[in-house]
């Protein structure tokens, strides 16, 4: 399997913990009809806190800084986040910039033109599901190659002026290091209010690290910086080499103990017993949330 189906495997865990009660997200449904689809636990529990992690950081973001805001996700795939945040917020307020691969612009863009649900979020919009293009107020989504940002710069629809936060979901780490540098290195120097908030997996030199690359090198899927920013020190410094002024990094045994409160943890407690404690938490220690802001950016979240 290519990198381009991971996509598709997100896109079934979502479905499996908003199915089970973890998540809620009426819009996922427009993307993947099957709703028999059911993970383990453990996965489900990992697909909360994924979820749970980002959604915090981009809500807190949104409700802090005043005027229009705008979230760049790379990789984006068929992300239902957008959908879900302009159900609940003014359309004037924000602006979703989706870049992701051709194959997966057209199958999201496929999906959209056939739902009212989704497309009616969008106000004045239109779009080309053959060649993979949506344009509205609210939401791009553009097919776009991000390798291609250093030398080429954003599509034309990107606003610099914006107070922004860039979203790489398991995006990233797919690049050679020097290529994801790059791009967050120009970010950093073209943007003045600028956040990047990354999810990706750490730790890929233990016993469970070199297990869980081996198994997705079977599938013919490389993470190519996971050794160069293997631990959350490493993942800290590859932000401040390149000009972000603050970082946290965590991971997510750390997510789920220090920001998902009591009474969140309580509600998740009761959805499906989770026997595999000692799984969870060594599963827990080998993904991180990364989030990193330029100092103006810092200083409005009131960090």
């Amino acid at each position: 399997m290519e990198v381009l189906e991971t996509d598709l495997d997100a896109l079934k865990c979502r479905m499996s913990a908003t199915k089970m009660g973890y998540i809620d997200d009426p819009y996922i449904q427009y993307f993947l009809p099957k709703r028999s689809i059911h993970k383990p636990p453990i996965i489900n529990r990992g697909t909360y806190v994924r979820t749970w992690s980002i959604d915090h950081v981009l809500i807190n973001f949104l409700n802090k800084i005043e005027g229009k805001k705008q979230i760049i996700s790379l990789g984006a795939g068929t992300d239902t986040r957008a959908f879900r945040f302009l159900a609940k917020l003014p359309k004037e307020s924000i602006k979703f910039i989706e870049l992701d691969l051709y194959p997966n612009c057209v199958r999201k863009v496929q999906s959209i033109a056939k739902h009212e649900a989704l497309h009616a979020k969008l106000g004045d919009y239109t779009l080309d599901a053959t060649k993979g293009i949506l344009l509205s107020d609210s939401l791009d989504i553009l097919p776009f190659d991000i390798r291609r940002i250093p030398e080429a710069g954003l599509p034309d629809r990107a606003d610099r002026s914006l107070p922004t936060i860039v979203l790489s979901e398991c995006c990233l780490c797919y690049l050679e290091p020097n290529e994801a540098n790059s791009i967050c290195q120009w970010f950093q120097e073209r943007f003045s209010c600028i956040g990047i908030l990354v999810y990706e997996p750490i730790q890929g030199m233990d016993s469970f690290g070199k297990m869980m690359k081996s198994n997705l090198a079977s599938r013919g899927i490389y993470l190519k910086t996971l050794e160069s920013y293997n631990t959350i020190e490493d993942q800290e410094t590859r932000f401040t080499d390149n000009g972000f002024q603050h970082t946290t990094a965590l991971d997510f045994a750390a997510l789920e103990r220090e920001w998902i409160p009591e009474i969140e943890k309580q509600r998740i407690a009761k959805i499906e017993m989770l026997d595999e404690l000692e799984e969870w938490y060594l599963l827990a220690k080998h993904y991180c949330l990364v989030f990193t802001t330029s100092q103006s950016l810092h200083e409005k979240l009131n960090l």
